[in-house]
């Protein structure tokens, strides 16, 4: 329960979600920096392509957990803990049926669907290779997703810090051991990555049973696995159903992105996802103040402090934005030294710093404007959710199609779309959580 907003309390429920955040990025960040020192530009270009991929394709179970995280936090906030384990359980069974269909979905239809979005046919097959291994990860990771949800939603997120050792111990090791073959594993390059990842996420999935199996199950009546509500189900799928497809939405879009550069040519492909990866390293600290934000406000308004959730959007807005003027002075300082965890190519690392240079602005930016649209998710307004995605998709993915390909601009200056997705989006949803639309929302 949310019984303050003071820093303190902000950092107590952020620090483990910022550790938390580790687990979503370092999957993709390890399999491509061993990817790059691997196998060089294509298959580097196609690990990057076959990660997004994946993310698109489990934004359904990620968006519907986050629908589920936000009911829990509104139970929370009421003190109406029964309830929490009743939305867990039919959370859970969502997710499991979920995770089945989307399997199979990766397994028998993606990968035609690679083959005829892609210009390169050499970077759809290892895309393919990729994704034919990296599929049986959905499975765990919609597992993983529920219990995540009830750990944020109750604001009891220290267990995700364990979680996220054991997750990342195990992907690097295994990484490196699979893709190069050391540490008495067989060498299997592409596909190595995503067994790493799969192994990785099923051991998470245990370590997730053996801690819940702990602790106190009457409180939330937990596992007690009732007959299925369908006004359960009803209720955390309006809340779900925005934040999915707005989920959808964005990362479709940077899925389209990136297709267009691989259509440019496999240097900018490559020089995209390194500098995609040193993003999401950077922006982990963040996405843990993004978490925080939706939860809590979930929460206050679960409580009845409507008064208060502006407050917290600003408390935790200043604590991201300094957290990113911590982080952005690395890409100026040190821009070699990090391009070369993915490659030793010293032309590739020099054409890459520009780059990450016009990206290092735009993160500054997201810095302020995801915590302002987290606490729009967090209200549970799910045509504003969507209304304000959309605008700025569209908008977006105009401007690097015209940057692009109309007037042929240089891969940095494409990059630089970024600052009118986030300048829209910030905007539009500032003006939003001034309107008193969402404080008569009930969910």
């Amino acid at each position: 329960m949310v019984d303050n907003i003071s820093y303190k309390k902000i950092w107590v429920i952020s620090y483990p979600l910022i550790l938390g955040g580790v687990a979503q990025n370092i999957v993709s960040v390890t399999d491509t920096a061993f990817i790059g020192k691997f196998g060089g530009e294509i298959p580097l270009g196609a690990v990057g392509n076959g990660g997004i991929f994946y993310m698109v394709i489990i934004m359904a179970g990620l968006g519907f957990a986050a629908g589920g995280e936000i009911l829990i936090g509104r139970r929370n906030g009421e003190e109406n803990y029964k309830q929490i384990g009743k939305v867990f359980s039919h959370l859970f069974y969502c997710l499991c049926f979920l995770g089945v269909v989307i399997f199979l979905f990766t397994k028998f239809a993606v990968p035609d669907l690679i083959e005829a979005v892609s210009k390169s046919k050499e970077i759809a097959q290892y895309t393919n290779e990729y994704l034919d291994y990296r599929a049986y990860g959905i499975l765990f990771s919609f597992f993983n997703f529920a219990f995540r949800a009830f750990y944020v939603g109750i604001t009891e997120t220290k267990v995700l810090i364990i979680n996220t050792f054991i997750l990342c111990a195990i992907n690097v090791a295994l990484d490196y051991g699979l893709i190069f073959g050391e540490l008495g594993l067989p060498m299997m390059g592409i596909a190595g990555a995503a067994l790493a990842s799969v192994i990785a996420e099923a051991v998470a999935s245990l370590h997730f049973v053996y801690y819940t199996s702990k602790i106190n199950h009457q409180k939330y009546s937990l596992f007690e696995f009732p007959k299925i509500q369908r006004d359960i189900i009803s209720r955390i799928n309006v809340i779900a159903s925005p934040i999915m497809l707005r989920n959808l939405i964005a990362f479709s879009s940077w899925l389209a992105f990136f297709l267009m550069i691989e259509h440019i040519s496999a240097r900018d492909l490559a020089i995209s996802h390194i500098v995609k990866t040193l993003y999401m390293v950077l922006i982990i600290p963040l996405m843990g103040y993004s978490a925080c934000t939706s939860t809590m406000v979930s929460n206050l308004i679960g409580q009845g402090q409507i008064d208060k959730v502006l407050t917290i959007i600003k408390r935790i807005s200043i604590l991201s934005v300094l957290s990113s003027l911590v982080m952005v002075p690395l890409n100026f300082l040190f821009p070699e030294t990090l391009i070369s965890f993915y490659t030793n190519d010293t032309t590739l690392i020099a054409d890459t710093i520009p780059t990450l240079h016009i990206i290092s602005g735009s993160m500054i930016m997201f810095s302020l404007v995801n915590i302002l649209f987290s606490g729009v998710i967090g209200t549970g307004d799910r045509k504003a959710i969507l209304l304000i995605e959309i605008i700025t998709t569209i908008i977006y993915l105009t401007a690097a199609f015209m940057f692009a390909f109309h007037y042929n601009l240089a891969i940095e200056l494409v990059w630089s779309s970024e600052y009118i997705y986030f300048g829209l989006m910030g905007i539009m949803a500032f003006i939003y959580l001034r309107m008193d639309r969402w404080k008569k929302l009930n969910l």
